[in-house]
């Protein structure tokens, strides 16, 4: 009996064993197909991976080939509508107006110009490079010698409009030259961009167009709702010449708060009678105006010259000013310096919001100051420097 209870407990056990084992080989032969599947997957999965990896390196390229900056030969067009190709990244350039020479530097180029007018003195680095005869003068603004341009052998020289007729006398001499604009505030931005292209160095120019639109919307925003008194910018004394409409000046103007006095387009020369009528709330009176002469001597002139001057709002409210040194060349140069003369015009026109006039400036090193109508008489004006603003 125990025998036969023992051969049966063999065989359950066998059967049991039978039954795992079978279990077993299906888990085993179940696992091995998800193991490959899975194997297959991952490889599936690491080519996908590959795959956009590759995908990403593509676009990653080709956003560092738009971020390069162009490739020489560039072909542009200038400010006087003329094709100008340029063969290669620019090494020796001549500026042919300070205005130019300041954009130049102010993009990094400075180490690149080889020419400059005998006005050009900003950055003041360019006068001391000038002197250790790193950087030559070719002559005036408006009387360039193109002899001494062509003996730099200048690979790009930069004018504006006023060299427009030296334009067939350089080319003949294989010379590229490029025309910049100059006549309005979006003329500067322009000319900015164009030296930066066609220089190599167009995200630094973007760069200093957008911080000087930054201060120049800083001050806008602040004068945008105030009162807009007429300002008449004397630039020039015997015969009398006044700014009027487009004109980069008369743009500083606008952007700062005021409205310009002279309604004629362009720089004119008007009578007095004409002076009179137009009866400014401001008068800016610029260096250049008068070479050489004083403040007071200026003045003075202007009592004698035009009768009923006391008469003229700007003359009995205390309302005139001078501007020189820095201060003036920010304001009569269309360059990278336009934010800073709009903040001049912007602390002259509107002293109820930028505090009154008399102080320094502290964000320029400049001072500013009214020419007193009370000092006319006959008396000294004390002015121990160049006044006026930032």
């Amino acid at each position: 009996m125990a025998n036969k209870t023992g051969m049966v407990a063999v065989a359950v056990i066998s059967i049991i064993a039978l039954i795992l084992s079978g279990v077993a080989i299906y888990l085993v032969a179940i696992t091995s197909s998800e193991i490959n599947n899975l194997a297959k997957n991952v490889g599936e999965l690491s080519d996908n991976t590959k795959n956009i990896s590759d995908s990403l390196s593509s676009i990653v390229s080709e956003v560092n080939s738009l971020k390069t900056p162009h490739k020489f030969p560039l072909t542009l067009v200038d400010a006087s509508g003329r094709t100008i190709v340029i063969e290669h990244e620019p090494k020796r350039i001549v500026s042919m107006a300070p205005s130019i020479t300041e954009m130049l530097f102010a993009i990094g180029l400075g180490d690149k110009v080889v020419g400059v007018t005998r006005y050009c003195d900003y950055p003041h680095q360019v006068v001391k490079l000038i002197k250790e005869g790193k950087i030559q003068v070719i002559g005036g603004f408006t009387d360039p010698s193109i002899e001494k341009i062509a003996s730099l052998n200048p690979d790009l020289v930069i004018g504006c409009e006023i060299h427009e007729k030296f334009v067939p006398l350089l080319d003949s001499l294989g010379l590229n030259i490029m025309i910049v604009g100059s006549k309005s505030v979006d003329n500067v931005y322009k000319s900015i961009y164009l030296i930066g292209k066609a220089c190599g160095v167009e995200d630094e120019a973007l760069s200093l167009v957008g911080n000087i639109k930054d201060h120049i919307r800083d001050v806008w925003f602040r004068v945008r709702n105030a009162s807009k008194p007429s300002v008449l910018v004397i630039a020039w004394l015997n015969p009398l010449w006044v700014t009027g409409k487009e004109t980069y000046m008369s743009d500083l103007i606008s952007l700062a708060g005021g409205v310009n006095a002279y309604s004629g387009n362009g720089w004119k020369s008007i009578d007095t009678e004409t002076f009179l009528k137009l009866n400014p709330d401001i008068i800016i009176i610029t260096s250049h105006a008068a070479p050489g002469q004083s403040p007071d001597k200026v003045l003075k002139y202007l009592k004698q010259t035009i009768p009923g001057w006391e008469n003229i709002s700007a003359v009995a409210n205390n309302k005139i000013y001078f501007l020189a040194g820095d201060a003036e060349e920010a304001f009569v140069r269309p360059g990278p310096r336009i934010a800073l003369a709009i903040g001049i015009l912007a602390k002259i026109i509107h002293p109820e919001i930028f505090g009154e006039s008399g102080h320094i400036v502290s964000e320029t090193g400049l001072i500013i100051e009214p020419i007193q109508q009370t000092m006319l008489q006959n008396e000294a004006l004390n002015i121990e420097k160049n006044i006026v603003v930032g």
